[in-house]
């Protein structure tokens, strides 16, 4: 059996003398996650913002809340851009008015508290870690800065998907 779980980001239209933007909340599983205000920097007309999640936790699952055992965590829409040392780093692309905006976020799985060594492979146009050891709590942490690309004058609502799929 598969389960879903996603986690959305949006965020408000950026200032128009500063590159700094509003975030709305980060939704996962019905608790928002705000980003606050973020500011960016300006590089060959791409605006770059960086910005630390203030709880870092994506998914956090009992392996009694799931009919059968965990075998692998398939993210979804994403591209593979590294995979060492059990941190996973993925990239999402979404159109946005004038261009395309970039999301890197970077990731490990936890088992039962302690940082396990999995590695993430491309699937179609999916990313999979495989989950080989039998655990009670599975929770997938984002380990460094969000890193959001944009047009350097758009301006406008954003928003990216972190879906993340349950392989039994």
């Amino acid at each position: 059996m598969k389960k879903h779980w996603r986690v959305v980001l949006l965020c408000a239209g950026a200032s128009l003398f500063f590159p700094c933007t509003q975030a709305a909340p980060v939704v996962m599983s019905g608790a928002p996650m705000s980003l606050g205000i973020v500011n960016g920097d300006v590089v060959n007309g791409l605006l770059t913002i960086k910005r630390t999640l203030s709880n870092p936790v994506l998914l956090s699952v009992k392996q009694d809340e799931l009919d059968s055992p965990l075998r692998a965590l398939v993210i979804n829409n994403a591209k593979l851009i590294k995979s060492q040392k059990g941190e996973v780093t993925v990239k999402f692309t979404s159109p946005v008015k004038g261009g395309t905006m970039e999301t890197l976020v970077t990731f490990e799985v936890w088992l039962d508290g302690k940082k396990v060594e999995v590695m993430g492979e491309t699937l179609g146009s999916d990313v999979q870690t495989i989950v080989d050891t039998p655990f009670r709590l599975i929770e997938v942490m984002v380990t460094k800065p969000l890193q959001i690309q944009l047009p350097q004058n758009y301006r406008g609502p954003f928003n990216f998907i972190f879906d993340i799929e349950v392989k039994a």
